[in-house]
Formats: structure tokens, C-alpha cells, sequence
């Protein structure tokens, strides 16, 4: 064709016309090789094998096609097309002689059934093994088959193949002869259902309601479903029913083993036992995840058919797979549409400033979904950050005093709370590290933008130090710093005159400078004051008789706490182990400790200044 049109140098327009029929004929072709594939059985070479009885099967035959191979029906000759448009194939090799029954009830066309014997080029008829009708458009017909035999059951339609149409084709099997009562149709034996949701069919004998009974075998007291009332079910000579439809989950089954009872308007017919051996659903279809500048972000994703339930699942991701932050199940009609598209906002607000790992999981009949790299679950990673981080802390200095470092920073409004971590180089460890709110800490007081930390915990020896100080809020974390973790602090070891270094070298505090001892008894305590050493930074307290024949109580209490860790005025009180017998003389003794050591010297040379005596009251 190419060559004849250059060729011809036809004209433009004549080659744009000339190139849509070529387009034209591209896509019918395309179209042609798409359309629907026929049914598996729709050669006699892949007939359905029929194991067991009873036999229940439902298949679509709108894409059977007659093959030229096909035997000729008797019982439909003429308009009839010998009965085998749309023809479809069964193979049943009988277990026991005797009676077998086959039907079409419930079909959505008119159908003929045959039976034969042998194979393609030689198919013998079985005698009074074709029927066209029994009192409707389906099939029914009795066969005496013979044990060991195998029988082709060909399903056609009534009709030339140019006018049949096909359908939903039922077909059921059972041993014994044709009979009025009520019996069961399906399923039976082992089915696939992925969807847990197989069609109940049972004869439909006239009854004026019907009631279906459906329990696992394992407990056949719990019903699976249990209905009444279902004579609208019925339509010509069967009642086909699914109890599941798409707002309700009622009658959804698992995979299992399981027990049905029908019943007309006489006794329960039953039980009949068949199996449903669903496989895994899909894993849902992680989309996007959308509002990640929000707390409460928005999941989109796809699932299949199958799936009845959604797991969601948010983890940290420093700690996945443990300790998930979420984790819930939901019935897909409450997250999905019918086109089975999801979507899902997360109700918990999330902690700012984090790294998720989001998972998705779904459940079927068969079980929980299977698929995809990480067994079963589908997902994806995200972060939330939505309030600012607070900014690393400045100006970090440390004033040494009299033994108790002070330490102070620049704050911000963002920030909650500061950790504070002390190291020495003169010892290579980590000898403090702690959280300290801004609001509500007795040891960090924050004015305006700076905060001073004076605490305990920090009596430190002579030595050189360095302290590290970040920020919390809300938003996180505080980012970046000396070692980009957050943290402010010098970074040369070799430098001790960096912000955040600190020293001290003081002598040991003077016994000396103890002076103006005053003690104060009551019923369990002494109160005291004394003029302290600025080396100090704790004191030993001592409160007893003369030559420590009776000690009342000994305690090491910090200048912090003795309100002079800035100055030289302590005061103070010390529990006592009892009251002081009224009339008592009694003594107070004190021992300064700081960097440089504990005092020493004294009247009794044991580092201890003692006042003059006092008289308990």
C-alpha cells in the first residue's frame, strides 16, 4: 500500500485519507484481538472434569462457540441447531451403576444437554440421554450410567449458532432419579470463591418461603448465615441466592469446611458439605499520601475485590517494626467506594517533626493479602513537620562562683525545655546529663531570652569542663550545632576558652573562714546560720554533745540550698534523730567542701569549725 501511494505521489489530502483507513483498520484489528477469550470448556478436548457428586458449576457461555467437531443432538433438530450452539463440555466418569440426574434450572437461556460416550470422530449417543425442555426453557434428564464409564456432557443452545446468544449456564449433578422434593444444587465439593460469597441453589418445589441454614463444620451450633424468607429468591424450577451484597458483610465466609441446610415448607433438607479454599487477596495499592504539613494526614490507596478489610498502620520509623504509633482494621465499605478506590485521614494527630513508615494490609476470605516486596503489605514513608524546630541555643557561658558552675544560655519562645550535658576532660567521661523544663524546674530559671541552671547534681571537682545545651518544642528538636546534633558547644578540646567551657582550680576552703555560728532547737530540728567560705560549694553539718558523746544529726548540704552559693550567708536547717532533752548543751559543727578539697584544721583539727555551746530550751 506504502508503495502505491508513492507511486502515485498522490495528493496530501488523498494520503491523510488513505492514512486514517490504515489507523482505522490498526484498531479494528486491536479491537478484534482484545474481545472476551470463550469459555475453557468450550472445546471438548478441555471439558470440565466432574469429581464427586453432587456437582454444582456456574459459567457464563456468551463467548461459546459451536465447533465442527460437536456431535448432533436428537432431541433438537431443525430450529433446534442440533443443540449445539454455544455448546460447552463436562466429563463425569461414574463411580457406582445407577441412576444420575442433570439439570440447567436456573439458566439464563434455553439449553439442551446430551450425553455421550467416546470421543471426537466417535461419539456414540447414550439412549434417552438428550432433553431440549421439562416444563421450562432448561434442561432436566435422568441417565442410567455404568460404573467406570466415562460420559461427555455437552451443553448447547437451543437455536442456530447465528441467532443464540448464550448466558449464565447452571449446571447440577446428582446421583438418583429425577424427583419433586426439595433438594440442594450448590455448591458443593471444593470451591475458589474468592470473594467468600458463593450462590446457594436449591430446587424450587413451590414452597411458599424458603429458609437456608450455613455454618462451619466446626461449629455447626454458630450459624454463617441463617435466612429466611427467601422464596423471591426463585425464578422457574430453582432458587439461587448470595446473602452477601455490597452494604452488608452478612454471610461472608473464610476458607473452611462448611454445613447447609435448606428448607421449604416441610423438614430441614441437609446437611450438604462443601468447602471453600479462597486464595490471599492482592495487597492494597498504596496511592499518595496527602496533608503532610498537617498532624492528621490523608491516605489514598486501591484494593481488589477481595478484600474485605484494611489494616493501617503508622510506625516511626526508628522504631519500626515495633511500637506503631496507629494501628487499626476498617471494613473496606467504610474507607473504599464501589469502584474500590480508598481513602483514609488519620483521626490521632501525629508528633511533629517524625519520619513514618505507613503500611497497608488487607484480609479476604482467603486469608491476609499476599503480594508485592514486603509480603502482603504495600506502603510508603513520610514525614511530619509542621511546626518550626526551635533554633539551637547561643551565647553559652559558665560562671564558676564558689564551686557551683552556673550555667546560662540564650533561649528562644519556641523552646520547651533544654537537656543539658556536662563532660570533663580531665577525667574523659560524661558526668551530667539532663532534661530541664523552662516552666516549673527549680533548678533552671529562664528570664526574658536567657536561662541560668545552677543544680546540685553539678558539684564538681577541680577540673576542665564543657558543657552542651539544645532546644525542645512542640516542633522538635533543635538541628545543626558543633557536631550537627542539635547541640550547642565548644568543639576543641585543645581550647578551653570556648563558649561552654568552664574550669576550676581552687584551693580547699579555709576552716577560718567559718564564723558567726548560730543554731536554733525545736522538737526534730536545728536551725542554723553561719558566714560561709566562697571555695564552697556544700557544707557537712553536725549537731551534738560535747566530745561527740550523743550525735543528734549529720547532714551534707549544698551551698545551693543554703542560699549561699553567691555569697557568704548560709542558713539552714537539719533534721536531728530526737528532740534535744530541754536544758541540753549542745554543739554546732561545720566543714566546707569544694573543688579544691574539704577544710582542714579546726579546734580539734578534723576540718570542722564548732560554735560555743548551746542550750537546747
Amino acid at each position: 500500500m506504502m508503495a502505491f501511494i508513492k507511486r502515485c505521489r498522490l495528493n496530501p489530502l488523498l494520503t491523510l485519507v488513505v492514512a486514517l483507513l490504515l489507523s482505522l483498520s490498526a484498531s479494528l484489528l486491536d479491537f478484534q484481538s482484545v474481545s472476551a477469550a470463550p469459555p475453557a470448556n468450550d472445546s471438548f478436548a478441555n471439558a470440565v472434569v466432574i469429581s464427586t457428586l453432587p456437582y454444582f458449576a456456574t459459567q457464563s457461555t456468551v463467548e461459546a462457540s459451536e465447533d465442527g467437531g460437536d456431535p448432533f443432538a436428537e432431541c433438537a433438530p431443525g430450529l433446534g441447531g442440533s443443540g449445539r450452539a454455544k455448546s460447552v463440555w463436562y466429563r463425569y466418569t461414574a463411580s457406582g451403576t445407577g441412576l444420575v440426574t442433570l439439570k440447567t434450572t436456573g439458566s439464563s437461556y434455553d439449553t439442551v444437554i446430551s450425553v455421550w460416550t467416546g470421543g471426537e470422530g466417535t461419539f456414540t449417543a447414550v439412549p434417552n440421554a438428550c432433553n431440549n425442555d421439562l416444563n421450562s426453557r432448561q434442561s432436566t434428564l435422568q441417565v442410567n450410567m455404568i460404573s467406570g464409564t466415562t460420559y461427555h456432557i455437552m451443553i448447547g443452545e437451543f437455536g442456530n449458532e447465528g441467532v443464540a446468544t448464550g448466558g449464565t449456564l447452571n449446571l447440577f449433578v446428582r446421583s438418583g432419579p429425577i424427583t419433586g422434593a426439595l433438594e440442594w444444587m450448590g455448591p458443593s465439593s471444593m470451591i475458589t470463591n474468592a470473594g467468600g460469597d458463593p450462590i446457594y441453589a436449591w430446587s424450587n418445589v413451590g414452597a411458599v418461603s424458603y429458609a437456608l441454614y450455613v455454618a462451619n463444620a466446626t461449629t455447626p451450633q454458630t450459624p454463617a448465615y441463617f435466612g429466611w424468607g427467601l422464596s423471591a429468591q426463585c425464578a422457574g424450577a430453582a432458587c439461587t441466592f448470595n446473602p452477601v451484597s455490597a452494604s452488608s458483610e452478612v454471610g461472608r465466609l473464610m476458607s473452611g469446611t462448611y454445613l447447609a441446610w435448606v428448607r421449604g415448607s416441610g423438614n430441614w433438607v441437609g446437611p450438604y458439605t462443601f468447602a471453600l479454599n479462597a486464595n490471599r487477596p492482592f495487597m492494597p495499592d498504596f496511592e499518595q499520601i496527602i496533608d503532610v504539613n498537617t498532624l492528621t494526614p490523608r491516605i489514598d490507596f486501591d484494593i481488589t475485590a477481595d478484600v474485605r478489610y484494611v489494616q493501617v498502620v503508622v510506625w516511626p520509623a526508628a522504631t519500626f517494626p515495633n511500637n506503631p504509633v496507629f494501628a487499626q482494621w476498617f471494613y473496606r465499605g467504610s474507607l473504599c467506594d464501589l469502584s474500590d478506590v480508598c481513602s483514609y485521614r488519620l483521626t490521632t494527630p501525629l508528633p511533629d517533626n517524625t519520619t513514618y513508615i505507613l503500611g497497608l494490609q488487607g484480609y479476604g476470605s482467603g486469608g491476609v493479602s499476599e503480594g508485592g516486596q514486603y509480603n502482603g503489605w504495600d506502603g510508603t514513608t513520610f514525614t511530619i513537620d509542621t511546626i518550626p524546630n526551635p533554633p539551637i541555643p547561643t551565647n553559652l557561658a559558665a560562671t564558676t562562683g564558689n564551686g557551683t558552675p552556673q550555667l546560662s544560655w540564650t533561649t528562644s519562645a519556641a523552646a520547651t525545655r533544654h537537656y543539658v550535658s556536662v563532660f570533663s576532660h580531665t577525667t574523659n567521661t560524661w558526668i551530667y546529663g539532663q532534661y530541664h523544663e523552662k516552666i516549673g524546674d527549680p533548678a533552671l530559671t529562664c528570664s526574658a531570652a536567657t536561662c541560668v541552671l545552677v543544680t546540685d547534681a553539678l558539684l564538681v571537682p577541680n577540673g576542665s569542663y564543657s558543657f552542651y545545651v539544645n532546644a525542645e518544642g512542640p516542633g522538635g528538636a533543635s538541628t545543626g550545632g558543633t557536631f550537627n546534633n542539635g547541640f550547642a558547644g565548644p568543639d576543641d578540646p585543645a581550647n578551653a576558652s570556648e563558649a561552654g567551657d568552664f574550669n576550676f582550680s581552687l584551693p580547699a576552703p579555709s576552716v577560718a573562714n567559718l564564723a558567726n555560728l548560730a543554731a536554733t532547737t525545736f522538737s526534730s530540728t536545728v536551725s542554723f546560720s553561719f558566714t560561709g567560705d566562697l571555695k564552697s560549694s556544700s557544707y557537712n553539718i553536725w549537731v551534738g554533745t560535747a566530745g561527740g558523746a550523743q550525735v543528734f544529726g549529720f547532714q551534707n548540704i549544698s551551698a545551693y540550698d543554703l542560699t549561699c552559693h553567691a555569697d557568704t550567708s548560709c542558713v539552714g536547717m537539719i533534721s536531728i534523730t530526737a528532740p534535744i532533752p530541754s536544758g541540753t548543751q549542745f554543739y554546732l559543727a561545720v566543714q566546707a567542701i569544694g573543688p579544691g578539697g574539704s577544710s582542714t584544721g579546726g579546734p580539734v583539727s578534723n576540718g570542722y569549725q564548732v560554735s560555743t555551746a548551746f542550750t537546747a530550751p
